[in-house]
């Protein structure tokens, strides 16, 4: 039964940061404080610049994405992972609703489907990284550590690879 509250839990944050998310990024665009067209040209440009085999934009990926990663572990290995893990939820949350809200308001329609398509090989990989993380460390997960740490980096290595050699052959589909 508690093991059931905390994955509801879990799940409670993320859809919290969601609705955040996609309430504050929507009230953005509309005041006009941030543009949506100039948000939308960065994120792409990084899988277009992949797409032409640059070599800065695969090293900016995989920096990125990186960072996020250890900043995940940080926070859950952190003594404060008790509040820790809920505000990295809320910002995951609220970073994949920024993303469809600002593929939505400059495509449209099609827009859900580039935020659909553009998110799925790679964010699996990613979700199952940081989820192994926050179970691991936030709820006591049983683990042998080397095996552990080589399925963290494996899944987030897998993502990278999904990112950087995938997506741009179903960017290219659309």
């Amino acid at each position: 039964m508690r093991e059931t509250k905390r994955r509801y839990a879990l799940i409670f944050w993320l859809a919290a940061g969601w609705l955040l998310g996609a309430a504050g990024v929507n009230r953005l665009f509309v005041s006009g404080l941030i543009n949506g067209q100039a948000l939308y040209r960065m994120v792409t440009d990084g899988w277009m610049g992949a797409m032409e085999g640059q070599r800065a934009a695969v090293f900016r990926i995989a920096a990125v994405r990186t960072a996020q990663t250890a900043a995940a572990a940080g926070i859950c290995r952190s003594r404060m992972h008790n509040l820790g893990i809920p505000v990295l939820l809320v910002l995951a949350g609220l970073s994949g609703s920024a993303a469809l809200v600002v593929f939505t308001w400059c495509r449209g329609l099609e827009g859900l489907w580039w935020f659909l398509i553009s998110g799925f090989p790679h964010q699996l990989f990613y979700l199952a990284a940081w989820g192994l993380l926050i179970y691991r460390y936030g709820y006591g997960l049983s683990a042998r550590r080397g095996r552990f740490w080589s399925a963290v980096i494996s899944l987030t290595a897998g993502g990278m690879l999904a990112e950087i050699r995938l997506n741009p052959l179903f960017l290219r589909l659309l």
